[in-house]
C-alpha cells in the first residue's frame, strides 16, 4: 500500500512537470559549439555586445577582433535561404526614435553586428526594443533577424517574443557569445545559445591598404579674421577641427543603404595612422552624427562607423551629435561657436569629425558667411579650384569643392589664440579605386 502511494504520488509528480513544459513556451537548450542555421521558419540571431572598453561607449580592440571574426563564423553557419530574407538590427536602451539628448550613446551592439552587414551589403537598423518587436511581428517578408544587443536586452527580446515560466537568467551570460531563438510552431520557440570559440586578439589588426601620392585635390588656404564685434558668436580659440567624410558607399552609382561598402571597410578600418599622423597624435574628441537618424528611410550609420575603429584603437569615446545630419549650420556652430546650444567644450581642442560630404562642406561655408562675417562665392559646378589667402569681406573666394567620387579629403579649420580662423586641406592618400571590393578576411584565433 505504501509502494502504490509512492509510486502514485511520483506518477502526479511526473504529469504536473510535462504539463509545465508543454505549456512552457520557450524550449532551452545547454551551451553548444557553432552548428548551421536554417531559416525555413522565423529565426533570430541574438547577439549580445562583444568586448567593450569601460572608459569609452565603443568596443574594446579584443571586442573589435571578435565582431570581425563572429561575421565570418557566421557566414559559414547560414544556409542559403537565410540571406536573401535577412534584417539586421541594433538595439539598446539609449536608441531613442527622437534625437538624442546624451552625447555618449552605446556604440557597442551596432560595431558588434556592422562587420556581418557590410558584408552583405546590408543595412543596420538602429531601433529601440519597442520599435524592433512591432517591426518582428509585422514583418511578413524576412525570415531570419540578426541583432546586436546588450544582454539585458536580449533577455527582454526573449521574454517578449517567447515568454515562458523559465528564468531568462538561466542562460549563462559571461560563456555565451550568441543565441539562436527559432520558431517550431505558432507562439512556440527553441532558444539555443551558443559559444563561438573565437580567442580575439587583444591587438588592433593589420589592415594593408594602398596608397597614392596625389590628393583629390588642389590646396588651398583662406585666413580671416574674428569679426569686431557679435552678440551671437563668441569664437573658441586655439582650436583644430578636422573633417573627414564616411568611407566608401553608394557603388555603381546612387545605391543607399545607410551603411558603407567593402570598400568602406577597407578604409574605416586601415586609415587610422594615417588620420592619427595628419593630427599629429590623439585628438580631444571625436565628434559625428546620430546613428539613430535617417537617411532615405535608412539608419545613418555610416559616418560614425566610418570613425569607429580610430576610437577603439586610440580608446577614446564618440560623441554624437543632438541635432540632424543634414543641418550644417547646427554643425557649425557646435563647433566654433561658444553659444551654441550643441556640444559645450573648452579652448585649445583638437575634435575630428566624420560628416556626410555635403553638410560638411556646407558647414565650413557656414562658419565663414555666418560666424566670421566673410562672403566666399563657391563654384557652382565644382570643376575648379584655385589658390586664394586673406579673403576680405565682398571678395571672391573660391573654397575646395568636395566631389561625390571623394572619399579621401581632410579638411582643416583652426583658430589662433584670437580666435582668426585659417582653412587648408590635405588628404588620407588611399585610393579608392584601388581598394578591394570585397571585404577583409581575417585568421581565425580559436580556443
Amino acid at each position: 500500500m505504501n509502494n502504490l502511494k509512492f509510486h502514485t504520488k511520483n506518477y502526479l509528480k511526473i504529469i504536473f512537470l510535462l504539463t509545465i513544459i508543454c505549456k512552457t513556451q520557450t524550449v532551452f537548450s545547454q551551451l553548444r559549439s557553432p552548428e548551421s542555421i536554417s531559416c525555413n521558419t522565423k529565426t533570430l540571431v541574438l547577439v549580445p555586445s562583444f568586448e567593450g572598453n569601460p572608459k569609452t561607449n565603443n568596443l574594446s580592440i579584443s571586442g573589435l577582433n571578435h565582431s570581425l571574426l563572429f561575421a565570418q563564423l557566421l557566414n559559414k553557419q547560414l544556409s542559403n535561404n537565410c540571406i536573401d530574407n535577412m534584417a539586421i538590427y541594433a538595439l539598446s536602451p539609449d536608441y531613442k526614435e527622437k534625437l538624442q539628448t546624451l552625447k555618449k550613446i552605446d556604440m557597442k551592439p551596432l560595431e558588434t553586428i556592422e562587420p556581418f552587414a557590410v558584408s552583405h551589403k546590408k543595412s543596420v537598423n538602429v531601433k529601440s526594443l519597442n520599435t524592433f518587436l512591432k517591426d518582428f511581428h509585422t514583418n511578413k517578408s524576412d525570415n531570419l533577424f540578426v541583432v546586436g544587443a546588450d544582454s539585458n536586452t536580449i533577455g527582454r527580446i526573449i521574454d517578449k517574443i517567447a515568454p515562458s515560466n523559465s528564468d531568462i537568467k538561466r542562460w549563462p551570460r559571461k560563456k555565451v557569445d550568441y543565441l539562436v531563438l527559432t520558431k517550431v510552431s505558432s507562439g512556440r520557440y527553441i532558444l539555443n545559445y551558443f559559444n563561438d570559440g573565437i580567442n580575439p586578439k587583444s591587438e588592433y589588426p593589420d589592415i594593408k591598404i594602398p596608397r597614392t601620392k596625389c590628393c583629390p585635390n588642389l590646396p588651398v588656404t583662406l585666413r580671416t579674421s574674428v569679426p569686431t564685434s557679435s552678440d551671437s558668436f563668441t569664437p573658441y580659440k586655439n582650436q583644430t577641427v578636422y573633417f573627414i567624410r564616411h568611407a566608401e558607399a553608394h557603388p555603381g552609382g546612387h545605391f543607399e543603404n545607410g551603411n558603407y561598402v567593402c570598400r568602406g571597410e577597407w578604409r574605416a578600418l586601415g586609415a587610422n595612422t594615417i588620420l592619427y599622423n595628419i593630427m599629429d597624435g590623439k585628438p580631444d574628441y571625436i565628434f559625428s552624427s546620430n546613428p539613430t537618424q535617417l537617411i532615405d528611410g535608412y539608419s545613418y550609420v555610416r559616418p560614425s562607423l566610418t570613425i569607429a575603429p580610430f576610437a577603439i584603437q586610440y580608446g577614446l569615446p564618440i560623441t554624437l551629435a543632438s541635432f540632424e545630419w543634414y543641418e550644417s549650420e547646427s554643425l557649425a556652430n557646435a563647433l566654433f561657436n561658444k553659444k551654441s546650444k550643441y556640444f559645450n567644450h573648452k579652448d585649445n581642442q583638437t575634435i575630428i569629425v566624420c560628416w556626410e560630404h555635403g553638410n560638411l562642406r556646407a558647414s565650413v561655408i557656414s562658419v565663414f558667411e555666418e560666424l566670421y562675417k566673410v562672403q566666399i562665392a563657391t563654384n557652382k559646378h565644382c570643376y575648379c579650384e584655385t589658390r586664394r589667402e586673406n579673403p576680405k569681406p565682398g571678395g571672391n573666394t573660391i573654397i575646395t569643392c568636395w566631389r561625390g567620387d571623394n572619399y579621401d579629403s581632410v579638411w582643416i579649420l583652426k583658430t589662433d589664440n584670437e580666435g582668426n580662423l585659417t582653412f587648408a586641406n590635405t588628404c588620407e592618400h588611399i585610393p579608392t579605386e584601388k581598394l578591394p571590393t570585397s571585404c577583409p578576411i581575417f585568421k581565425s584565433n580559436e580556443h
